[in-house]
């Protein structure tokens, strides 16, 4: 499935990521997601998109703008810096940085429940596994 659809959920959100796993690895768990463009980049400011921590301790994801996708992957080992703040309504906004990629995230507990059902608890799964690599 190339750009993200309209009908995005929980089920296309499995199958994209898990296309990127290794051989071996599992998805501990996976979030939507919404990225955040600095405010001298191009394009837009925020792009949806998913993301997931691997058993591997690999972050995973999937961003989507208007011309396709980009999927990235980071070992976490390798993070330079990652900073995860509250934000509005018990969101959380990451900020990911190594060598070749810098990202900011946020991941809201609260998102759409029909087609997330499990959004809240994945990201509480996913948070100790982060946070671990926090570095502010």
């Amino acid at each position: 499935m190339g750009m993200l659809s309209l009908k995005y959920n929980s089920a296309e959100m499995a199958q994209i990521l898990s296309r990127m796993l290794q051989p071996g690895e599992n998805m501990i768990s996976a979030v939507y997601c919404s990225f955040h463009r600095g405010a001298f980049e191009m394009g837009s400011s925020v792009m949806a998109g998913y993301i997931s921590v691997t058993d591997q301790h690999r972050l995973i994801g999937v961003k989507y703008g208007l011309i396709g996708e980009e999927p990235f992957s980071v070992w976490l080992q390798g993070v330079k810096k990652l900073i995860i703040k509250n934000s509005f309504f018990g969101s959380k906004m990451i900020t990911l940085k190594t060598d070749n990629l810098s990202l900011r995230f946020q991941i809201t507990p609260k998102a759409d429940r029909k087609r997330f059902p499990d959004q809240a608890e994945c990201l509480e799964q996913m948070l100790p596994v982060l946070q671990m690599y926090q570095t502010a």
